[in-house]
């Protein structure tokens, strides 16, 4: 990502309470400067990638192929003064349940909106299939799950959009994302599978 003129680096940790660090960079462009909120661009950084598929499975409460059912407007985050990071919840119903456990349905928090969403973490639409990954979303402390309930996934590896032909698209390119991209929802299990044994 290039960042425009007078650009700074935030760091967003225990605020965002997403138990990954976060790093928000924030620039203003030369046109529009009086206006930051619309000059405003942002990247993040995922503090946690997986070294491994059964690396990734480990660290996550479970996977399970789900459907989107709604996507609503989270808080922003206000950042600096003039400067916010919008959230979105993400509805989402179990289909396909993989490895681990996980209720019927259930909310993912994240960050960006339909128009701006931060590298490795798309927009999500209804109706929209994906293999993901996930683990609960921790307090502001860091030390217990969010009371809202809400999860995240659990690192930019670990989503994958099932296509109508019921393959896997991975949403960032990596070595572990690699290991199951391209594959069928059952091709997967089993690669997930194999990878934990293996763990």
């Amino acid at each position: 990502m290039s960042l425009p003129r007078a650009a700074a680096v935030l760091v967003l940790a225990a605020v965002v309470s997403l138990a990954v660090t976060w790093r928000i960079q924030q620039g203003f462009a030369q046109e529009g400067a009086d206006d930051p909120v619309a000059a405003a661009t942002f990247g993040v950084e995922w503090d946690y990638r997986p070294a491994s598929l059964g690396d990734l499975t480990a660290e996550s409460q479970g996977a399970a192929v789900v459907e989107v059912t709604g996507v609503r407007s989270g808080e922003p985050f206000v950042v600096t003064e003039g400067f916010t990071v919008p959230t979105q919840l993400v509805d989402v119903k179990l289909v396909d349940p993989i490895e681990g456990s996980l209720p019927a349905t259930f909310t993912i928090f994240k960050l960006g909106s339909d128009t701006e969403a931060p590298q490795g973490d798309s927009p999500y639409a209804a109706g929209e299939r994906y293999l993901l990954f996930v683990r609960r979303r921790l307090d502001p402390t860091e030390t217990k799950p969010n009371p809202d309930g809400t999860y995240l996934v659990t690192a930019p590896d670990g989503r994958f959009e099932v296509l109508p032909s019921g393959h896997l698209d991975a949403e960032v390119q990596s070595p572990v994302a690699a290991e199951l991209d391209g594959e069928t929802v059952n091709d997967a299990e089993q690669s997930i599978d194999t990878a934990e044994a293996a763990r």
